[in-house]
């Protein structure tokens, strides 16, 4: 199969989806062993299609049809069928067949989409802002680990990193609105808490507010990353598409701090290099992932 030219092709187009999707992910996930870093990109590629679900359906009904859908294509790719129903077939179909993700994990990955596609048909936002993040964090570490995940020591570690690196997603895309992007990707929880509304952010008079928040979402950022950093399990050599996370969010949270506070300020605009430059030095230093957090 991995001599397919349609399968070397679909390989293509996963990498080139998950390098869009998300820059950080795509960096780390280099780290990967080869024969498992097809696996990883097909689980976040599949994170970032359920993701356009809501974004694309007026009612919540035509969006459970859609997750139904890519329930049924795990189930062909379960039985080694369905080859020809999405470019993301043939790298799942290689991820399950080959026992390197397990099946139920999918599901969970499915069904967190489902309370964000109703949020949205209903001109709400959802309660979490990356709400498949967390299930293909977990599915990347049992990956990564190859199934090896005991005890609650692991799923607290992962959970922690999930946090942190969401509430680092949710302070990036506020700069990311700043900048001419998409509308800041900001919890309810947080906005509410400081008085706030995803309209107007950028106004003088929240300035102040929006500050305080970024700090506070900082401040826990930190907290979640530091323990995820003392995690055992994220600390193993074969985890570090997931450690080296870490390594990112606190070079952005330094920035952050240097700023103020400021999520709108241009030295949030991080260039590719300078991330590689991260993972570099964190690679030559010695030390634990919590460096620098």
């Amino acid at each position: 199969m991995k001599d397919d030219p349609q399968f070397a092709g679909q390989n293509a187009e996963l990498t080139q989806r998950v390098r869009h999707g998300d820059r950080d992910r795509f960096l780390t996930g280099l780290f990967a062993p080869p024969e498992k870093r097809q696996a990883l990109f097909a689980i976040y590629a599949l994170e970032f299609e359920l993701a356009r679900i809501p974004e694309l359906v007026s009612e919540p009904m035509l969006g459970e049809i859609r997750l139904q859908w890519w329930r049924e294509l795990i189930d062909a790719v379960t039985t080694g069928h369905g080859r020809q129903m999405h470019p993301l077939s043939a790298p799942l179909i290689h991820a399950i067949e080959g026992q390197l993700v397990p099946r139920a994990g999918f599901d969970r990955l499915i069904d967190s989409f489902s309370d964000s596609i109703s949020a949205a048909a209903d001109g709400e936002a959802a309660l979490t802002p990356y709400p498949g993040l967390a299930a293909s964090l977990d599915l990347a570490a049992a990956l990564l680990a190859d199934g090896q995940i005991t005890g609650e020591e692991g799923g607290a570690g992962i959970a922690a990193l999930s946090e942190g690196y969401e509430l680092v997603l949710q302070i990036l895309s506020l700069s990311d609105h700043a900048s001419g992007g998409q509308n800041p990707r900001i919890a309810l929880s947080w906005l509410a808490g400081h008085g706030l509304r995803r309209a107007g952010l950028r106004a003088d008079e929240n300035r102040e507010a929006v500050r305080q928040m970024t700090k506070a979402m900082a401040d826990r950022a930190c907290d979640r990353l530091r323990y995820a950093a003392g995690d055992r399990m994220l600390a193993r050599p074969e985890m570090r598409p997931l450690g080296w996370l870490i390594v990112l969010c606190a070079g952005y949270l330094n920035l952050l701090r240097r700023g103020k506070f400021d999520p709108f300020a241009k030295s949030m605009q991080v260039p590719v290099y300078r991330r590689q430059f991260w993972l570099m030095r964190a690679m030559l230093r010695r030390g634990g992932l919590s460096r620098g957090l």
